[in-house]
């Protein structure tokens, strides 16, 4: 089957002017300058500390860049970009208002005829407007970003087009967490470096110096070992499972979970207990670290 869900609520943010690139590129974690127009990729925004501000799907798009990330990182990462942006040639704007966000999940390529590459951005007119459309970065999501002055009755159109059946949050959440995409806000924070996420191709080692890049390097350097990870586990669906349920292995606290799905969970687990395979222990039943 394939789905859509309205993610609106999600961060969309829009940086024009000819700095813009060298710009993203001293701040964020991945190499901006490799990146082919008309596409994306993964990146993270960090302090100085090596500390995970938000981690977004940036696209270079005509002669602007395109940042889509987690709702709770929004505004910090928006005033965090505003602030820098005046030593730059480049403007910062935010456009969640301008944009509709609506994901498809479970699309077959050949979806309304589209032939997207991987991580590809296309503007395609629907209807009366221009639609960004992208293939999502992180998660297999085909996202429509549509000019809110035209996006009444799009979910409707994408059904009558294409089937596509209108899904609520709880059952995107499954999917996300099916994915094994944490969230800003529910399974990290702040707190978290980089390395902790457990997200793959974040971090271009051969870039030049970026902020956070320092701690980041030592990181690696010391093979990245790291205190803690985000894994995903398995569990009885029958199982009581919850967010926020403590983790033990042999009698020692090894971790919390933070997402909770359909028999699959996100949880930050400690050092020794990360490993595929561990299972680990909660009140309410056993799981396993996939």
């Amino acid at each position: 089957m394939v789905y859509i869900t309205d993610l609106s609520k999600r961060s969309r943010i829009k940086i024009t002017g000819q700095g813009t690139e060298e710009f993203l590129q001293s701040i964020c974690s991945n190499d901006l300058k490799a990146l082919k127009q008309g596409f994306g990729l993964k990146a993270a925004f960090l302090d100085r500390f090596g500390k995970v501000l938000a981690v977004s799907s940036i696209y270079k798009v005509d002669d602007w860049a395109l940042l889509e990330s987690d709702l709770l990182c929004h505004a910090k990462l928006l005033k965090y970009l505003s602030e820098r942006s005046e030593f730059a040639k480049c403007k910062v704007e935010d456009i969640k208002d301008a944009y509709k966000l609506f994901s498809v999940i479970g699309f077959q390529d050949g979806f309304m005829d589209l032939k997207l590459e991987k991580n590809q951005i296309i503007q395609k007119q629907l209807g009366p407007g221009i639609a960004l459309i992208a293939k999502n970065c992180f998660l297999s999501r085909l996202d429509f970003f549509i000019p809110t002055e035209y996006s009444d009755g799009f979910p409707e159109f994408l059904y009558r087009k294409e089937g596509a059946e209108q899904v609520n949050t709880e059952e995107y959440e499954k999917f996300r967490i099916e994915q094994g995409i944490p969230e800003f806000g529910k399974d990290y924070d702040e707190s978290y470096i980089v390395l902790e996420l457990g997200l793959d191709g974040l971090i271009n080692y051969e870039k030049g110096c970026y902020t956070g890049q320092e701690v980041v390097a030592r990181m690696k350097a010391y093979s990245g070992q790291i205190a803690r990870k985000i894994v995903k586990l398995s569990f009885s669906p029958e199982s009581l499972v919850g967010r926020e349920d403590k983790l033990f292995k042999d009698g020692k606290e090894a971790g919390i979970i933070t997402s909770i799905g359909q028999g699959l969970c996100l949880a930050t687990v400690k050092k020794d207990f990360f490993e595929g395979g561990t299972e680990l222990q909660s009140s309410k039943g056993v799981l396993k670290v996939l």
